[in-house]
């Protein structure tokens, strides 16, 4: 039987994809659900569990992202997409906020729009659970969802430069120790920083 974390394991020691790898990965993907939920997992990095639907312990449903939970606003002069998700680990914030800046994303907003544009604003944009999530994601990308976890947080210290502190809010942590299990810089990063 395979570990659960062993596929997690051989991702590590491949170098982590570019930003412009995701956009080539995102626009791979023929089945735009299946799309809209990688991009949505790469724009939150988020885990599937606060994305998609679940269950809590009484066996209730737990609704996932709705597409109201997703607002274009304006800061700073910037056009900014806030994503709302759940925030599963955290016990003093329920929920996360995710700042996506539009200039910045614009190529995947657009892919993401396409699937924005079939739903009404109470739908749910992934109505099952995390395990389907998996399912889906990974013949299509080679991805597990939580490795595009790594792959998003990586990118926001690397493109964006977003310090600690700002890393463990986007993230839902309540401090930055997790981080150092899930930044996946190379030595050639260093290197860039010359």
């Amino acid at each position: 039987m395979k570990r659960p974390w062993s596929q997690q394991n051989k991702l590590k020691e491949k170098e982590i994809p570019s930003h412009s790898d995701i956009i080539i990965t995102a626009s791979n993907i023929e089945d735009l659900r299946t799309r809209s939920l990688f991009i949505l997992l790469y724009f939150t990095a988020g885990r599937a569990s606060e994305i998609c639907c679940g269950r809590d312990k009484k066996g209730e449903v737990i609704d996932g992202i709705k597409k109201k939970d997703l607002e274009l606003t304006f800061v700073k002069g910037r056009t900014i997409l806030l994503i709302k998700t759940k925030n599963l680990k955290n016990k003093n914030r329920k929920y996360k906020y995710i700042p996506v800046p539009v200039d910045k994303e614009d190529v995947l907003l657009a892919q993401l729009n396409q699937y924005l544009g079939t739903l009404h604003p109470n739908q749910m944009l992934f109505p099952f659970a995390k395990h389907r999530a998996y399912q889906l994601i990974k013949p299509a990308t080679g991805y597990n969802p939580h490795w595009i976890r790594h792959i998003r947080l990586t990118h926001l210290i690397k493109y964006y430069n977003l310090p600690d502190q700002l890393i463990t809010r986007f993230a839902g942590w309540t401090d930055s120790r997790p981080a150092k299990h899930y930044i996946e810089l190379r030595w050639q990063d260093i290197v860039d920083h010359y």
